[in-house]
């Protein structure tokens, strides 16, 4: 949750996020999936975990006020969401905000 967090681009009045190092770096695994630069829903949950194992490589583990978790452990918690239907809800409350916010543009 907190490398999400860092990386929302509403964060800050230009649209960028908290630690760019982040943003760049998820984008650099969007790619490895799809070049296009827009992700299918299918798409996003491998690029996902790509991002968590290079970040996991890169700073050993992800510290939470509980404990720290390794990247498979969050990807097993994310695939709940997949298989219980909430990461398409997720997706689709995301566009549906997107959409609104351009609409109001």
């Amino acid at each position: 949750m907190q490398i999400l967090s860092e990386m929302d681009p509403f964060l800050f009045i230009p649209r960028i996020c908290a630690d760019p190092a982040l943003w760049v770096e998820w984008k650099k695994c969007c790619s490895k999936i799809d070049d296009s630069g827009f992700l299918t829903s299918e798409q996003v949950m491998p690029a996902l975990e790509d991002f968590l194992k290079v970040n996991e490589e890169e700073y050993s583990c992800f510290d939470d006020m509980d404990g720290n978790y390794s990247a498979d452990e969050v990807i097993r918690e994310l695939s709940s969401f997949t298989e219980n239907g909430l990461w398409d809800e997720i997706l689709h409350r995301a566009a549906a905000a997107e959409i609104e916010e351009n609409s109001a543009l």
